[in-house]
């Protein structure tokens, strides 16, 4: 299937197909990072970020996860108070806050 011509039918096939090992686990530690963590970077990310990323990800060489959950605001994006803000130097992030049920971290 061209990728253009690749739909949620077909991804529905190919989770199918990897249930078929029969080890949940095995497929959540294989999947669930990238499922919920790539499209983030698909669709708010510059292209630059992405052509940088998504191969490394869908390659295997890298992984990928997405950490949005704090103890009190769920998985209410808009609740969340954890912030980062660029280091004096502007080469790093300083994060402060909680974290909680990071998926695939």
């Amino acid at each position: 299937v061209k990728a253009e011509e690749f739909d949620f039918f077909h991804e529905l096939i190919a989770h199918e197909e990897i249930t078929r090992i029969g080890c949940p686990g095995f497929q959540d530690g294989l999947g669930s990072g990238m499922v919920i963590g790539l499209p983030p970077v698909l669709h708010f990310g510059t292209k630059e970020l992405a052509a940088k990323i998504v191969p490394e990800v869908l390659l295997g060489k890298k992984r990928i996860c997405l950490a949005i959950s704090e103890p009190h605001a769920g998985s209410d994006v808009a609740g969340l108070q954890t912030t980062a803000v660029k280091s004096p130097c502007g080469q790093y992030y300083i994060v402060n806050g909680a974290k909680k049920w990071i998926t695939n971290g």
